[in-house]
């Protein structure tokens, strides 16, 4: 019976670690980059200086694509229209090696 009963703490000590292993993975995978957010971040930046001249836009937060719900980028800035609250997202598109926003582009 002794046996058994360690046999089990065991099989269940296992467990337990694996699963907070794997919780452990998930929890690091899904934290964005603080260094990719301020990189997109300036880009969208340079972005809306060489394409949106006028000045009334900012640059309110990022996304981080974390479970891959847009095939074209991985981390986009979030751009609002001062004068109209129009929101957008400005990205670097990897496919095209290009700064794209989602006004002028299709997001999938």
């Amino acid at each position: 019976m002794n046996k058994i009963i360690k046999i089990l703490l065991a099989a269940v000590g296992v467990i337990i670690l694996g699963i907070t292993i794997f919780v452990l993975i998930f929890w690091l995978e899904m934290r964005p980059d603080k260094s990719e957010m301020e990189k997109v971040t300036k880009q969208a930046e340079e972005y809306l200086e060489k394409n949106y001249k006028d000045g009334n836009y900012e640059i309110y937060d990022v996304l981080y694509d974390n479970m891959g719900n847009y095939s074209k980028f991985e981390y986009a800035a979030k751009v609002r229209k001062i004068d109209s609250n129009v929101e957008f997202l400005i990205y670097y598109n990897a496919e095209t090696d290009t700064m794209e926003d989602s006004l002028t582009s299709e997001l999938y």
